[in-house]
């Protein structure tokens, strides 16, 4: 493979998990608020983190579904970065909300 097409690969990669994270920030804004959208992309940026840009997408993925399981943005935006999968997180928000 050239180092051109090489480049060219990395650049549409890139721009296509750009996309990604708009998208979900989008989703998350509509769920919630653009300002909660801004603070959660400010809070999990990679830039300030050890985790890279494909990590903080999945991350906002995980905060989306979260959101989406009607769980509150506090809490959603800290487990999101927990390392926990989302059905374990899922599981036992669930099982203690049951109990109130």
């Amino acid at each position: 493979m050239s180092v051109q097409k090489l480049i060219k690969e990395m650049q549409a990669r890139g721009t296509q998990i750009r996309k990604e994270e708009q998208q979900l920030l989008q989703e998350i804004a509509k769920m919630t608020s653009v300002e909660f959208a801004e603070q959660a992309a400010d809070e999990l940026d990679s830039k300030k983190h050890l985790y890279d840009f494909e990590e903080y997408i999945s991350i906002l993925q995980k905060l989306k579904t979260l959101l989406d399981a009607g769980m509150p943005n506090c809490q959603a935006i800290e487990m999101a970065q927990s390392g926990l999968n989302v059905e374990a997180i899922l599981h036992f928000y669930n099982r203690f909300n049951r109990r109130r």
